[in-house]
C-alpha cells in the first residue's frame, strides 16, 4: 500500500489523506461490517476525502455506499477492477446515489453475449452444445483455465518451479535471472501472449505470464484493461443475464489499453456517446478459429 500511495503522489500529484484496512465481508461478520462502515465513512467525510479508491471484496461496498448516503457524504468512487466490483451483478446492489459517481479501470474482458465468450466457445467446441450454465461458466473458466494450462505446460514432474518454467533444458531466463521456459515443456512463463491477435483485439483481454509484456516477472494473467463508468439508468442484462437497470459503460467503444498506453488528458467520463455496455456480437477481430468438433472424452455424456 505504501508503494501505491507514494506512486500516486510522485506520478500523479495525488495525496492520499486516509488509508484504512478492513476484513473481507461475509455473512459471518456482516453486522460488524455495517458498524465499521459507518465509522469509516464518518472519518472520510471529516478528513475531507473527495475520492474513495476502493480495493477489496465485492460485498463491502454494499455497506460503505449505504453508510455514506446515510451520512449525506457523496464522494467519487474510483473503480480499480477489484474482485468483481466492476460487474453489473454487484453494481446494482450498491447504493445507486453513490455508485452513480463510480468510474475508473477494469481488467475484465469487455462484455459480449454469454454464448460468445471465449469460455463458452471452448465449451461448445469440446462438447458440441452450449454450456448449461452459460452465464456462470466464464467465472469457472477464468479459474480453471490457468490451472489446467499450467499443469499441462509443467511437464511430467509437477513442482512449483516446473509449473512456472517447465522442464529443462531451458531456453531463457526470468526477469529475476532464473533459468526458465523449457524447450518441450515451457511452463506458464513460456505461454505465448494470448489471443494471437492481441494487437488488433477489441473486446478480449490480453493474457500472458512472465516477462513477455513487462520488465518484471508477471504472475497475473490479465495484462490490459479498459475504462468504465457506472450508468444507473442503462437497461440490459447483467452478467447473470438478469435484465434490469444499471450497467457499466466502456469508454471509446470498449477500447482496451496496455500499460502506459491509456489516454492522457481529459477523459469523457459519464458521457454515453461512443460507449458500449454489452457488445451485440463478438467483434470480428476477436472471433476464434472455427475448429471442427470431435469427441475426445466423456463421449457418452448427455449431448455427445
Amino acid at each position: 500500500m505504501e508503494f501505491f500511495v507514494q506512486r500516486l503522489k510522485d506520478e500523479c500529484g495525488v495525496t492520499v489523506k486516509t488509508v484504512i484496512g478492513f476484513p473481507l465481508t461475509d455473512v459471518v461478520n456482516a453486522a460488524q461490517a455495517q458498524q465499521d462502515s459507518s465509522t469509516d465513512m464518518a472519518r472520510f467525510a471529516s478528513d475531507g476525502v473527495s475520492s474513495v479508491i476502493f480495493v477489496g471484496d465485492p460485498i463491502t461496498p454494499v455497506y460503505f455506499t449505504s453508510a455514506a448516503t446515510r451520512q449525506q457524504y457523496f464522494p467519487e468512487w474510483i473503480q480499480t477492477g477489484s474482485a468483481l466490483t466492476d460487474t453489473a451483478i454487484f453494481g446494482r446492489v450498491y447504493d445507486q446515489q453513490q455508485w452513480v459517481h463510480n468510474f475508473g479501470f477494469s481488467a475484465l474482458a469487455d462484455r459480449v453475449p454469454p454464448d460468445q465468450t471465449p469460455a463458452a466457445k471452448v465449451y461448445t467446441w469440446m462438447f458440441n452444445h452450449t454450456a448449461p450454465a452459460v452465464t456462470e461458466f466464464p467465472i469457472i473458466y477464468a479459474v480453471v483455465n490457468p490451472l489446467m494450462t499450467g499443469l499441462t505446460l509443467a511437464g511430467p514432474r509437477l513442482t512449483p518451479q516446473s509449473f512456472q518454467c517447465g522442464e529443462p533444458p531451458f531456453k531463457s531466463k526470468t526477469a529475476g535471472g532464473q533459468p526458465c521456459v523449457g524447450q518441450q515443456y515451457p511452463g506458464m512463463f513460456g505461454y505465448p501472449i494470448s489471443p494471437t491477435s492481441w494487437k488488433t483485439r477489441v473486446a478480449n483481454a490480453v493474457l500472458s505470464w512472465g516477462d513477455h509484456l513487462w520488465p518484471w516477472d508477471d504472475y497475473n494473467q490479465t495484462d490490459d484493461g479498459t475504462l468504465i463508468w457506472w450508468d444507473p439508468n442503462a437497461q440490459g442484462p447483467a452478467e447473470n443475464n438478469v435484465q434490469g437497470k444499471g450497467l457499466f459503460r466502456y469508454l471509446n467503444n470498449g477500447a482496451r489499453y496496455m500499460y502506459g498506453q491509456f489516454p492522457k488528458g481529459a477523459v469523457p467520463w459519464f458521457d454515453p456517446n461512443n460507449t458500449q455496455t454489452v457488445f451485440a456480437a463478438l467483434p470480428a477481430a476477436d472471433k476464434p478459429p472455427d475448429y471442427p468438433f470431435s469427441c475426445y472424452y466423456l463421449c457418452n455424456s448427455p449431448g455427445n
